[in-house]
């Protein structure tokens, strides 16, 4: 848990906003892009069933002759899927339809049993996915996690097992495209910046680029962490009484080998996953029950804890409207979650008196303090290219860069980060207002290493997640600039 804070905290004052022309792309421009799902054969990890050595990858592009531009490659945060791209993705292709956009999925996005919510998405039937994620969960006929001794193989998916997979996917897009841009978004950020300074097997990764992008998301170890050779191999004390597994016990097998905490865990994902599709597909229809314990729409279901006025998490959020009718009190444990963030801390308690149910305001159109719309965001939250979350997020990877910093430590032998110092990429960072970097001063430590300067953009205002689900089109325009150079 410790890791997880330091991995993803960043305080410092915000940087002047920048002007911005954005506007609010046709929802037919955005769909008229081609979303197609490619299976890609992984790094060979020995301890893994063979049928799951692999990665997944959304891409979306448009017909063109010949090879696209450029292939922008983005790897999703902290819990995230490649469904958090989809609005971006298809944005930026429509910008410039020379360009295409590959979204990865981790390897343990297979691991999800998607088996009920793939068939309510395409039957339009979101209650069998209720029933099945929520009704019925943990019972006989309902969605039952995946036990943590038969996925102890997932103790030995750290960074260099899910680098080898990104490898294969960079590889892959340079026979698509002329040039390969590689992106993350937080945590997925981090991921990217150590990949061009990776060793593999003698040639630096930073060779197979021509860009890297990082969406409120900074390279290497960013919060200082005290990670020592003895808390890498077994584990270290937490907040709130958690504690985190190292690399001994996760080998072995005796830790769960995926993050399971404050609710983020597969049973709380996956009933997420089916709140939002209860709101995408019924939006006015009345909340079965399970999701909140008091009558609302299902959006205002889906939303209250989505949202940035009640996240228990704030980078977890969107701004995305607010609730009505809703009687609201402090949430205590999102005061303390948040700290100083300027994150809201409300959770809603029930109906205010006269009110039959909790509805849901959507933002004006032209509010740019409420900036992700609510609907679509359900609607792209789960789809039949995947969900916008990771139900089984692998310890041992925040582990390893946690303990990697931008470059890894003498007594890793298996942490290969050696070459961040020679990597001279051009490089675009997107700091978000709300979000987990709020000032330029997050990308020193790598001007400082690489001695080069990083283009930064600034997003006022904007959650974390917002940086994704925005309605505007002002990162996609940045993207597609910056991809097309």
């Amino acid at each position: 848990m410790k890791r997880f804070l330091i991995l993803l905290v960043l305080t410092a004052c915000a940087p002047a906003a920048q002007p911005s022309t954005a506007g609010v792309p046709n929802p037919v421009d955005l769909q008229r892009v081609t979303a197609e799902r490619l299976e890609i054969p992984g790094f060979l990890e020995p301890h893994t069933p063979a049928a799951l050595n692999k990665a997944l990858v959304n891409r979306y592009s448009l017909p063109k002759p010949g090879k696209a531009s450029a292939v922008i490659v983005l790897m999703p945060g902290f819990l995230g899927g490649a469904t958090n791209f989809d609005r971006l993705a298809r944005n930026v292709v429509s910008l410039n339809p020379s360009l295409e956009v590959w979204a990865v999925d981790r390897r343990s996005n297979a691991l999800e049993d998607h088996r009920v919510l793939d068939a309510a998405y395409l039957k339009r039937d979101p209650m069998s996915a209720w029933a099945y994620y929520i009704r019925d969960a943990g019972k006989a006929g309902g969605f039952k996690p995946l036990e943590p001794k038969d996925v102890a193989f997932m103790g030995y998916w750290g960074l260099q097992v899910h680098l080898e997979d990104l490898r294969r996917v960079v590889q892959l897009a340079q026979s698509y495209g002329q040039r390969v841009i590689l992106g993350g978004h937080s945590l997925g950020a981090a991921m990217v910046s150590l990949y061009a300074g990776w060793d593999f097997d003698g040639t630096p990764g930073y060779r197979d680029l021509d860009g890297l992008l990082l969406l409120d998301g900074a390279a290497g170890n960013t919060g200082g962490s005290s990670v020592t050779r003895d808390s890498y191999l077994n584990g270290q004390p937490g907040p709130f009484g958690t504690s985190s597994a190292g690399v001994t016990a996760l080998e072995a097998g005796t830790a769960t080998p995926y993050f399971a905490a404050l609710g983020y865990d597969p049973l709380g994902l996956s009933r997420l996953s089916a709140a939002a599709l209860l709101a995408s597909l019924d939006p006015d229809g009345d909340s079965p029950g399970g999701i909140v314990e008091y009558p609302a729409s299902n959006l205002a279901a889906g939303l209250v804890t989505g949202d940035d006025n009640y996240a228990p998490i704030g980078i977890f959020s969107v701004s995305a409207g607010r609730a009505l009718n809703a009687q609201v009190a402090i949430n205590g444990l999102a005061v303390i979650a948040n700290g100083l963030s300027g994150l809201r801390t409300l959770t809603v308690t029930g109906v205010t008196a006269g009110s039959s149910r909790v509805e849901w305001r959507s933002p004006q159109p032209t509010d740019r303090s409420e900036v992700t719309d609510p609907l679509d965001f359900a609607t792209r939250f789960s789809t039949d290219q995947g969900d916008f979350q990771e139900w089984y997020f692998p310890v041992r990877l925040s582990l390893d860069i946690a303990a990697s910093g931008l470059e890894s430590p003498s007594w890793a032998q298996d942490l290969r980060v050696r070459h961040v110092a020679d990597t001279k990429l051009p490089t675009l960072a997107v700091i978000a207002g709300r979000g987990i970097v709020t000032a330029p001063n997050a990308f020193v430590a790598l001007e400082t290493k690489t001695g080069t300067v990083i283009e930064k953009r600034y997003l006022p205002g904007y959650t974390h997640l917002d940086v994704l689900a925005a309605r505007f089109d002002t990162l996609a325009q940045w993207v597609a600039e910056f991809a097309g150079r």
